[in-house]
């Protein structure tokens, strides 16, 4: 479960979210949720929604399943 880091300005910290993916990363996680409680996704615009998907999968390969 990923956080949402903000900066002084309340815009979301693009660098602080990478070292937190790129930490994930490194311990060898084997997913990753955005927009989960621990975000407070409800307290989020869309477009800021949209910028933490973006910018996690900007650092991940995608595998998706279906059963």
């Amino acid at each position: 479960m990923l956080y949402a880091f903000f900066r002084a300005d309340n815009s979301l910290d693009r660098d602080a979210h990478r070292r937190q993916v790129g930490a994930c990363i490194a311990a060898g996680a084997h997913g990753l949720a955005v927009g989960g409680l621990a975000t407070e996704c409800n307290k989020l615009s869309t477009d800021e929604k949209r910028q933490l998907v973006e910018w996690t999968i900007g650092m991940l390969v995608i595998v998706c399943r279906s059963r």
